[in-house]
């Protein structure tokens, strides 16, 4: 019984590791009651500008005793224990004993009440624990599964849990390719229970810089330079072992990209640096000399008939974890060129500049690659594209006399000619 009761404790270790903020207790009562199918658990996204769809997996079940409706506080626990699935439970104690991390502590389990022992014993090992819901991801088989799905904004409910031990994740792929995030794998003894989900979903705005102003519409004449900038903030990356960060921008053909980025986190100036892809290391400079760096940007660029996109990439952002919410600014022009006069007064859609954010949105695969940098495998994902426009405006000419400026010429006549 007192293995059991550390389950409780283990519990709210999790929560702490693992995501979970709102935890349910149950009360001390010993008087066990039937156990029931009717729990029902509520999550609660973080990010709320995208469905989510949880699964929760049934790993142990068992009895949970007292009067669960009326419990507010006391230690939680389960008896009866046992695997949500026998054979998932097999192969789930093979892979505890076969794992690099976790082998020799699970050597000796050999059924689902010693293995819950062995996780009691995690309480304060953050690295452990995490690997153990790593393992249990890779290896769900086939636990008893229950899913619930709720639209943007929505808290999402899994209903007719049974008692029990569960995990709980965001369904596989439900989030990738968009603007949303997956929250952190969670753990939970169920009866009827509110969690808040983890996850942290960063944003970007672009605007113009019109003198004193920003803003999204401006004018300007060929020539004229056209200045940018775009903002964000430092995500929440508190369980991320790394994080991509990468602004995307695309100019169509009448803007001129003048490749003179500048991007600051917080205070911070950060310099450009090149990616040598010989040795996967960054270097202060193009011809790769001098020793590599683990700080600053990238800037990738490429052209084409249509206009010119390019990549900014903050290398080994992960170092600036504990930043949170601090600004990030980047600036850059463009001049806008002969290409613009290929719009008239009648059908001018302007001169476009669009940026967007393609960042980590997955902290359970969350690894670094040969070079300390997100591995490419990783998921990510994508803020909407905030685009800016700038017109071009027709030549005001006034006549005068060629010495004395001052003076209007009247009824003379000239021809304004030049090269395309």
């Amino acid at each position: 019984m007192k293995r059991l009761k550390r389950i409780m404790a283990l519990v709210i270790a999790m929560a702490m590791v693992l995501g979970m903020m709102s935890i349910s207790a149950f009360a001390e009562d010993e008087t066990p009651h039937t156990a029931t199918d009717s729990h029902t658990l509520t999550i609660t996204p973080s990010n709320t500008d995208t469905a989510h769809s949880y699964e929760a997996y049934q790993i142990f079940k068992g009895i949970l005793p007292g009067d669960i409706e009326d419990a507010q506080d006391g230690d939680g626990q389960l008896n009866s224990l046992a695997w949500g699935d026998d054979a998932s439970g097999a192969l789930l104690l093979q892979a505890l004993k076969d794992d690099e991390t976790l082998s020799a502590d699970f050597n000796d389990a050999t059924d689902a009440p010693t293995t819950a022992a062995v996780l009691a014993s995690y309480a304060n090992d953050a690295e452990k624990l995490q690997k153990f819901a790593d393992v249990v991801n890779a290896n769900l088989g086939d636990f008893p599964k229950k899913t619930g799905t709720a639209e943007a904004g929505n808290a999402v409910e899994i209903a007719e849990l049974a008692d029990g031990y569960y995990f709980i994740k965001d369904a596989a792929n439900s989030q990738d390719g968009n603007s949303g995030t997956y929250s952190k794998f969670m753990l939970k003894i169920v009866g009827d229970t509110e969690v808040n989900a983890k996850d942290s979903k960063p944003s970007l705005e672009k605007k113009i810089k019109d003198g004193e102003n920003k803003v999204d519409i401006s004018n300007g004449s060929i020539g004229d330079k056209v200045d940018y900038e775009v903002t964000s903030t430092v995500p929440d990356m508190t369980y991320y072992e790394s994080y991509k960060f990468q602004i995307n921008d695309t100019m169509t053909a009448g803007l001129t990209f003048n490749d003179d980025v500048t991007v600051k986190v917080d205070t911070a100036t950060l310099s450009r640096v090149y990616y040598n892809a010989t040795d996967q290391k960054y270097y202060a400079n193009a011809e790769f000399t001098g020793d590599p760096v683990t700080a600053g940007y990238t800037v990738t660029t490429t052209t084409s008939t249509t206009g010119t996109s390019f990549e900014i990439y903050i290398v080994n952002f992960i170092q600036y974890k504990a930043q949170k919410g601090k600004a990030i600014t980047v600036n850059y022009s463009a001049t806008i060129n002969e290409k613009a006069l290929d719009t008239t007064a009648e059908t001018n859609e302007g001169n476009k500049n669009k940026a967007k954010l393609v960042y980590s949105n997955n902290p359970n695969d969350s690894g670094k690659g040969e070079n300390g940098e997100p591995n490419p495998a990783n998921p990510s994902g994508e803020t909407p594209e905030d685009e800016v426009v700038t017109y071009t405006t027709g030549l005001e000419l006034k006549k005068v006399d060629g010495d004395e400026l001052t003076k209007a010429l009247e009824g003379a006549v000239f021809e304004l000619t030049g090269e395309s």
